[in-house]
């Protein structure tokens, strides 16, 4: 979940994490949900190409990636413009999926998720708690 803008550090620190989830993970299913808060203002280029590595290593591990951009509709053209960007970005096309809600968003990766999870009511409440969490 993104609050603010994306630096460098915070792209690199992605990867590492991206890359630990999937090497913990590997004999699953996986789903990465990306929330882009409404007031994050679209990454610098140099981000960008960070976020397309990620992005890259996540679609080689077959993992589904999902963004959703909260906020308006026109917000939610630039975040698919910026996921454009970081696909060109990538050597490959990548699989990227978005949506304009968590729900919506939820609904997309329900049928990876195990009964036993809980499924999209167990996924959004969660989604939730981080944001009360983080004070959103």
């Amino acid at each position: 979940m993104w609050l603010g803008e994306m630096t460098p550090n915070a792209a690199q620190e992605l990867l590492v994490t991206a890359r630990r989830f999937v090497a913990d993970n590997a004999a699953l299913p996986l789903s990465c949900l990306s929330i882009i808060g409404s007031h994050c203002p679209a990454p610098r280029e140099s981000v960008r190409v960070q976020l397309a590595t990620t992005c890259r290593e996540l679609e080689a591990a077959g993992v589904e990636q999902v963004w959703v951009a909260e906020g308006s509709q026109s917000r939610a053209a630039l975040v698919l413009g910026v996921g454009l960007a970081v696909s060109t970005a990538a050597s490959s096309t990548l699989r990227l999926k978005f949506a304009v809600t968590v729900y919506e968003a939820a609904e997309m990766i329900a049928p990876r998720l195990s009964g036993a999870s809980g499924r999209v009511p167990v996924l959004t409440s969660i989604i939730d708690q981080v944001r009360s969490h983080m004070g959103t």
